[in-house]
């Protein structure tokens, strides 16, 4: 029995219609009335026990995905009387059965980009660990929004393929054609999607749906060949739609990132012909369609660069997932690759420099090897993504101190000398801070893994444990003010300024028990969690434009702090939790602010004719903020009390970033970028007894001390 439209499901949930409904569920159209969003609901009504604690564990697996072309789940529960319910962003727009209803057919181009499109998203569910099998696509369960993006929609089916094992419980789709001949007995397995996949592009460029996958097995019927319905389809496009719906999985394409390579040769050679017969279906007014890059490196590039892929019956546009444009503080740079596996790679160009320079000077043998371990990081990728990075326009400072040596007197340029001084025989025992074997614990993002990560370690360099494992990276990590809990960012792919698509995660402190908040569309990130342990503080994306929400921990409702209309960023919390300082364009260029932590009474904290001004951190007794001034990012401070109060630089170090106050509010933890790469410091706030804290040729960034853990 479907819900009716005003029912309140789960006291948060207002339906507004059924969307769909069979024998294992319905479909439902809703209003989230603590976030004042719309959102699908998937409702399943398998009632044994065993298909509850499987549904949650699948509901928890599909809550942590990230993709472009996949809505996101943001919540999920099970009723009493054992109905399930997964809640999923709502897409606007049409499915792909609405528009062959309407149209018969697609234009060969189009329903190219669709499958590029969704094999993109395959790859992603394929790559996680275990597969994800979708197991039920078919054109109802692709949707295009007025916008043109392309979704992979319904997950209520979707299942865990374990190596050498097939998806056998619960459920099965089977819808007639497009369910492959394994599904009606074996179960799925991820070659099962390409096959389906292969089905709905059949559908969608000949207008009929293939004869069934079991009747072609056992002999009662053969697949009609694509060119037989339309012969003017190329050659190529056939074979590939054809092999992908092979009987037996082994004859279909090997993965998914194969059949997206074969689909993109295919539509590359069909552009290198005059297009005919393009008008044999029109476009839906405002429907354009466009494709998604993936978060995910490819396992397979193509040999060659494929032309771009566009439609024929529409006409190409800006993708909708495009960043919003936001003012860009100097120390943001453009493209940057998707990071892999991080290896410190000598430049030719810095070894000829450092060999002329031991010719003809007579530098010694050891200023030569500083030379070369300076040399910068190059990370590759086979699928490339434009993203904002953090890093200085300006060049770094070029003196670097470890911490068993003294600071190099080497000094290329007539820039002022920079001596910073290290205390080897200092140790640093902040007495709060007494967490892990050494005398504190910090964690901290790095990519020395390939992609970022999060990592634990001790303050005197031991100990050092990897937290997260996320095929998509994560990073931002806060602490629960218990220090037994963290929360972070993910998708994480590189160090940036905004995590389009990315969501917040919880997880223990020894990586257990993973939780994901609840989000929409958008993007969360920046997280901040209040010294009460009641409230997150993020940055969020929802809006088109960076604004500051807070996520209430005991019933996840969300609100907004920020002016509609600025762009407002990273939020860092008084100790009392009753006020948040954080970046914003009111005046124009980012610029430090406060207000209460309802977002009342916003006011300008750092002075307008200072400049830049970012990365606010308060100390513990509430009578300071340190952050980042300017282009050359230097550490700044500054008493509360009044905008005409002075700016007092703590040092004259360079390219400092993510400051944060140790407990007793002596100790200063934060990021350094020296020759292009960046590792973790401390200093006292008084600007003494520099410390190196990490010192490998990976970025090392987001430090956050660890609060004192109780016995």
């Amino acid at each position: 029995m479907t819900l009716d439209a005003g029912f309140l499901l789960n006291n948060r949930y207002r339906i507004e219609r059924v969307i769909a409904h069979g024998g294992m569920g319905a479909i439902y159209d809703a209003i989230d009335e603590s976030l004042g969003v719309r959102v699908a609901i998937k409702e399943n009504l398998f009632s044994t026990e065993e298909s509850s604690r499987q549904f949650k564990r699948e509901a928890t697996m599909l809550a942590g995905l990230r993709h472009p072309n996949l809505p996101r789940v943001t919540d999920h529960f099970v009723m009493p009387d054992n109905r399930q319910y997964l809640v999923m962003d709502y897409i606007e727009g049409e499915d792909l059965r609405q528009l062959l209803e309407r149209q018969k057919k697609l234009p060969e181009q189009s329903v190219l980009t669709i499958g590029i499109t969704i094999c993109d998203a395959l790859s992603y569910l394929h790559s996680r660990h275990p597969p994800i099998v979708h197991r039920d696509i078919k054109p109802g369960n692709i949707k295009i929004t007025p916008n043109g993006q392309i979704f992979l929609v319904d997950f209520g089916l979707a299942k865990y393929s374990q190596a050498g094992q097939a998806t056998t419980t619960g459920a099965q789709a089977l819808t007639p054609g497009f369910a492959p001949p394994e599904q009606y007995g074996q179960g799925t397995v991820p070659l099962s999607d390409i096959y389906s996949l292969g089905a709905t592009l059949y559908t969608a460029l000949t207008g009929h749906v293939p004869e069934d996958g079991l009747a072609r097995a056992v002999g009662q019927a053969t697949l009609t060949p694509v060119r037989q319905h339309c012969p003017d389809v190329s050659a190529l496009t056939a074979q590939v739609i054809e092999k992908a719906m092979a009987i037996q999985p082994d004859d279909r394409f090997a993965s998914a990132e194969e059949f997206k390579n074969a689909l993109i040769e295919a539509s590359s050679a069909f552009q290198t012909k005059p297009l005919e017969n393009t008008k044999t279906a029109a476009a839906k007014p405002g429907y354009q369609v466009t494709t998604q890059p993936s978060h995910t490196p490819s396992v397979e590039a193509p040999p060659s660069k494929p032309k771009p892929v566009t439609s024929p019956f529409v006409q190409p546009t800006e993708s909708v997932n495009q960043p919003a444009q936001t003012p860009v503080p100097p120390y943001q740079v453009g493209a940057a690759p998707l990071p892999s596996r991080p290896q410190a790679t000598k430049k030719p160009t810095a070894i000829l420099l450092a060999l002329g320079g031991i010719l003809v000077t007579g530098i010694c043998l050891v200023a030569g090897f500083v030379l070369l371990g300076n040399n910068l990081i190059s990370l590759s990728s086979k699928t490339p993504t434009s993203a904002l990075v953090l890093s200085p326009t300006n060049p770094p400072v070029t003196e670097k101190t470890t911490d068993a040596q003294p600071p190099s007197q080497d000094t290329p340029t007539p820039a002022p000398t920079l001596t910073l001084t290290t205390e080897p025989t200092q140790t640093f025992t902040p007495a709060a801070t007494p967490v892990g074997s050494g005398a504190g614990q910090i964690a901290y993002a790095s990519n020395k893994s390939g992609i970022p990560q999060i990592y634990l370690l001790s303050l005197d360099g031991s100990d050092e444990q990897q937290l997260t494992n996320f095929p998509d990276g994560a990073c931002q990590p806060d602490w629960s003010p218990d220090g037994m809990r963290l929360v972070f960012t993910s998708p994480c792919t590189e160090k940036s300024e905004t995590y389009k698509g990315s969501g917040l995660f919880v997880v223990n402190a020894d990586g257990s028990g993973l939780n994901p908040l609840i989000t929409v569309p958008g993007g969360d990130y920046d997280p901040a969690w209040s010294p009460d342990g009641n409230t997150i503080a993020f940055t969020s994306l929802r809006d088109g434009i960076p604004h500051i929400y807070l996520y209430n921990l005991a019933d996840n409702s969300v609100s907004r702090l920020s002016s509609p209309t600025s762009h407002d960023r990273r939020p860092a919390w008084s100790a009392d939790s009753t006020k948040i300082a954080f970046e914003t364009t009111r005046l124009g260029n980012y610029q430090v602010w406060t207000m209460n932590a309802d977002g009342s009474n916003p006011r300008e904290f750092a002075n307008f004719n200072s400049g830049l001004t970012y990365m606010p951190t308060w100390a513990h007794n509430g009578k300071l903020i340190v952050f980042i001034l300017g282009n050359h990012a230097y550490l700044v401070s500054k008493q509360l009390g009044g905008v005409s109060l002075p700016e007092v630089k703590l040092s004259d170090i360079q390219y400092n970033y993510d400051p944060v106050f140790s407990f007793d509010d002596k100790w200063l933890l934060f990021e350094h970028k020296d020759n292009n790469n960046s590792d973790i410091y401390y200093m006292l706030v008084s600007g003494g007894k520099l410390t190196r804290l990490t010192t490998d040729p990976a970025l090392d960034f987001n430090p956050v001390w660890r609060p004192p853990v109780k016995p």
